[in-house]
């Protein structure tokens, strides 16, 4: 991504094997706008559901009250509220079929601006990776760190 703003979301790589990712819009309110831009984002605990009426929201995503906003706004504002995202039906349906049949979840990557300057969300339909697979993919970014090492002082 080329994009000036990219906030990602470490944990849901380490803990997930990514299957399929999708870009989508998400409905903001200008001062939730404000505090991404200041980076003031959490993704501890997002997740995504797929409703009856084939609408993704986004759940747990805790953008911080912006410091400067109005009063009357901060305290109409919860921080961890749900959130609509803007995909295409055909989108939807696929995330939601993948999710239906297996064990697999939909969670959010990372926050960007696109060219147009639009707050966008990369998220992906993920599968639970086994304590091994951790254990394993630790030990190939520690073989490669000490390699790069090796390299260096060489």
């Amino acid at each position: 991504m080329q994009d000036k703003l990219y906030i990602r979301n470490r944990k849901a790589t380490f803990d997930y094997k990514v299957e399929q990712t999708f870009i989508a819009g998400i409905a903001l309110i200008g001062q939730e706008v404000k505090s991404i831009k200041q980076k003031r984002v959490d993704f501890n605990e997002s997740y995504i559901t797929v409703t009856k009426k084939m609408e993704a929201i986004l759940h747990g995503l805790n953008i911080s009250q912006y410091k400067s906003a109005n009063t009357t706004f901060l305290l109409n504002n919860d921080p961890k509220r749900p959130r609509k995202l803007l995909l295409k039906k055909r989108e939807i349906a696929k995330m939601h079929s993948l999710t239906a049949k297996t064990n697999w979840t939909i969670v959010p990557l990372s926050l960007f601006y696109n060219s147009r300057h639009l707050v966008k969300l990369e998220i992906a339909v993920v599968s639970p990776l086994k304590k091994y697979d951790k254990r394993a993919k630790l030990k190939a970014k520690d073989l490669e760190r000490q390699s790069r090492r090796d390299d260096v002082g060489s």
